[in-house]
């Protein structure tokens, strides 16, 4: 059984798993595949509570709060564009990325810690955030902000120095009848769907080994 982040309570009952969703509504199964991305991860109760060192990176979380902003731009001729604005300006590295359906120009742009904002909170100020890299007529913007989504908590993952190296294994640990399956967490293309298919992979031969009684756990 798969519970993602919508879930807010995850607890051992009996002989099965119970995970509760915000809202009340409960899913009871064997097992509990959680694919909670690590900064959402102690947002949510579970019963048994973590082990210490899952319960301390969880606690720790991942750094990337990178704000992405994608532009259609009326510019063909800056399809080739690369520039850096900084210091000066919040978004600070920005490229074209090809064609919009409409054959205008797709400019994907990247803010940082550094003059740090939230996009949704002044779009007139978003879109004049491009107009530092170079003259341009943008058409609109488009944008997610992965850091304010209540699953999610920040951009991809980028650890802190140090958090791997000292929790790597914990947060790839079995808790009772829960895995814990993410890109966070895996071991090659961190990050990348190419992570996310590896860890579940992983987590449900675990579950499969489980079942039929050849689980190392």
């Amino acid at each position: 059984m798969r519970i993602v982040a919508a879930q807010s309570q995850c607890m051992r009952h009996r002989r099965s798993q119970r995970a509760t969703r915000t809202g009340g509504q409960v899913f009871t199964a064997k097992y509990v595949i959680s694919a909670v991305p690590l900064n959402v991860l102690s947002s949510v109760a579970f019963n048994p509570p973590f082990e210490e060192g899952k319960a301390t990176a969880a606690e720790i979380g991942h750094v990337n709060q990178t704000i992405k902003v994608h532009a259609e731009i009326l510019d063909q001729d800056l399809r080739p564009f690369t520039g850096i604005s900084y210091p000066h300006n919040s978004l600070i590295y920005g490229f074209g990325h090809g064609e919009t359906p409409a054959g205008n120009t797709h400019v994907v742009a990247f803010g940082g810690q550094h003059k740090h904002f939230h996009p949704e909170d002044d779009i007139n100020r978003t879109i004049s955030e491009f107009y530092g890299f170079t003259p341009m007529q943008v058409e609109r913007g488009v944008f997610h902000n992965w850091c304010r989504d209540e699953f999610a908590k920040g951009a991809w993952f980028f650890p802190a120095p140090g958090l791997l190296a000292s929790h790597f294994d914990e947060l790839r640990a079995r808790q009772g009848n829960t895995f814990f399956a993410s890109s966070n967490w895996a071991s090659g293309w961190r990050s990348f769907i190419d992570g996310a298919i590896e860890e579940g992979t992983r987590a449900a031969a675990s579950v499969r080994a489980d079942l039929i009684g050849q689980s190392k756990n």
